[in-house]
C-alpha cells in the first residue's frame, strides 16, 4: 500500500488541469519572447532589415505595412533601430498571444498523452515547434492575409524572413516548451517524493 501511494504521489502532472494550462500559457509567452528576440537579432545583423522590423511585420494585418516598410527603409540607410511604438506593441501583443495559445496546447497534449522525461519532452517540444511552423505557414498566415488583411506581406512571411531563420525561430520556441515541461515534471516528482518520504518511513 505504501509503495502504491508513493507511485501515485510521484506520477507526473499530479496537479490539476487548470495549473497545467496556466503554466502552458506562461511557458508559451516566454518561449515566444525568446523566439522574438532571436528574430530581431537576426533582422538587425545578417538580414540587415532593422531590429524592430519583425514586430512591425507581425502587426501588418492590423495596422498596415507602413511601419514595416519605414523600418526596412531606415535599415537600408544604416538606421537599424527605427521604431514605431504603436505598431511594435501591436505586433508584440499578437506574437505573445499566439505563443500563449500554442504553449497551452503543448502542455495540455503532453499531459494528456503522458509524455515524461527530458529525453522525450525536449524532442517532442522541438517537433511541436516545427509543426507549429508548418501550420502557421500553410494555414494560419494565408487565412489571416485573406480575412484580416496584409496580403503577401503576411502570407509570405516564411519566405520574406527566410525559411532557415523561420525554422530556427520555431525550433527555439519548441525547445523552450519542451525544456520547461521536462523541468516542471521533474520538480513535481521530487516534491511529491519528498512529501511522501515521512509516510513511508512511518
Amino acid at each position: 500500500m505504501a509503495e502504491l501511494t508513493r507511485r501515485r504521489a510521484t506520477s507526473p502532472w499530479r496537479e490539476g488541469w487548470g495549473r497545467t494550462i496556466g503554466i502552458g500559457v506562461v511557458a508559451g509567452i516566454v518561449a515566444s519572447a525568446i523566439m522574438g528576440v532571436f528574430a530581431m537579432i537576426a533582422a538587425a545583423t545578417y538580414q540587415d532589415i532593422g531590429f524592430f522590423t519583425p514586430l512591425h511585420h507581425i502587426a501588418t494585418p492590423l495596422v498596415g505595412d507602413d511601419a514595416m516598410m519605414a523600418s526596412m527603409e531606415a535599415a537600408a540607410r544604416g538606421e537599424l533601430f527605427e521604431l514605431d511604438v504603436g505598431p511594435a506593441l501591436v505586433g508584440l501583443g499578437v506574437h505573445m498571444m499566439v505563443g500563449a495559445v500554442w504553449g497551452l496546447l503543448f502542455f495540455g497534449l503532453a499531459r494528456a498523452i503522458g509524455l515524461r522525461g527530458a529525453a522525450v519532452l525536449v524532442p517532442a517540444g522541438i517537433a511541436f515547434g516545427l509543426l507549429v511552423m508548418l501550420f502557421m505557414s500553410w494555414v494560419t498566415l494565408p487565412i489571416t492575409a485573406e480575412v484580416v488583411g496584409g496580403g503577401e506581406a503576411v502570407e509570405d512571411i516564411p519566405s520574406m524572413v527566410g525559411w532557415g531563420t523561420f525554422t530556427v525561430e520555431h525550433v527555439l520556441f519548441g525547445f523552450v516548451l519542451g525544456t520547461w515541461a521536462a523541468a516542471r515534471r521533474s520538480a513535481m516528482a521530487r516534491h511529491a517524493a519528498d512529501r511522501e518520504e515521512p509516510r513511508l518511513a512511518a
